[in-house]
């Protein structure tokens, strides 16, 4: 007889039924997560570069109608995603340059008109203000685990693992939670994190000079910044006269820098013109600002000639 012949023929069919289904429930569950998590990961990549859409828009009205949605939608997306760090610093410096073009600036112009308005719009963009300060926080959260109370107790030491990657994060962190400060002085609690917001800045300065004059308006820039530069150039021997005008002079540099100048996106809602026009129509007046810098860097008698003369 053949040997073949007598082994016996097994049909394939699933022995435990149940199991089976259990099994494949798991792998249709297991399916779906991913997806889900494919799906937001795609999304908090894509909302993570959308500022560029906002900049190349000229209806800066159409902008600030648009903009609440876009930040619902990056709080939902990061409530699937908590950890993706370019959607925490997109979302920071969104609630940042809401905050300050859409309700402080607005609550400057106010004030004329209505007092009680504007101290309400000024209550607004702090909480907006505290509210990016929180998601650039978490952002540093993802490099460090442990940066947010460390920065409250030991800030320099928080911040020293920070590398040139985190600077973003940084910026957007140190810009929100001082421009609260600054519309919050007569909160002890605000004013006594100072030094934590002073060694964002700190840090940032470190690591890229350049970029804060482009995200800090002049009074947090005044509030945070003139506390870590005054110290340090008397000890060089800088005239404080000839620091200041350095300061104001650098700072207003960075008002023009492109792409987030403040005063880029004043001259695009004064003049109704998109931002990647104002951006190429201010690159002589860079260039001549420029300039004027390093005269007013290396030619310190400029500064100092005039209180020189005025002084008894």
């Amino acid at each position: 007889m053949n040997p073949i012949e007598t082994i016996p023929v097994r049909h394939a069919g699933p022995r435990h039924p149940v199991s089976m289904m259990i099994l494949t429930g798991i792998l249709v569950l297991g399916s779906g997560c991913s997806v889900r998590d494919l799906t937001t990961r795609a999304m908090a990549d894509a909302l993570s570069e959308s500022g560029s859409v906002y900049a190349s828009d000229q209806d800066l009205e159409l902008i600030g109608d648009a903009t609440p949605f876009a930040l619902k939608t990056m709080e939902t997306v990061l409530a699937d995603q908590p950890e993706h760090h370019r959607l925490l610093v997109a979302t920071a410096r969104a609630f940042t340059q809401y905050a300050y073009l859409y309700v402080e600036w607005p609550a400057d112009r106010l004030e004329d008109r209505d007092v009680t308005g504007a101290y309400r719009q000024r209550i607004r963009a702090r909480r907006l203000y505290l509210r990016a300060r929180d998601y650039g926080l978490r952002a540093l959260e993802t490099i460090s685990p442990g940066v947010s109370a460390n920065l409250i107790q030991a800030p320099e030491q928080a911040l020293s693992g920070m590398t040139p990657a985190e600077v973003p994060a940084l910026y957007w962190a140190g810009v929100s939670w001082g421009a609260a400060i600054a519309l919050g002085k007569d909160d002890p609690r605000l004013l006594a994190e100072l030094p934590a917001v002073e060694a964002l800045i700190k840090r940032a300065l470190a690591l890229d000079e350049l970029a804060v004059g482009c995200v800090m308006d002049i009074f947090s820039a005044i509030v945070v910044l003139a506390p870590l530069i005054v110290p340090i150039g008397l000890a060089f021997g800088v005239d404080p006269v000839h620091l200041g005008a350095i300061f104001l002079a650098n700072m207003e540099l960075g008002f023009l820098t492109p792409p987030v100048g403040m005063n880029l996106f004043f001259a695009s809602s004064r003049f109704k013109r998109p931002l990647d026009q104002v951006y190429r129509s201010v690159i002589p007046l860079f260039l001549v600002l420029c300039a004027g810098v390093l005269i007013i860097t290396y030619f310190p008698w400029l500064s100092t000639l005039l209180p020189a003369l005025t002084q008894p």
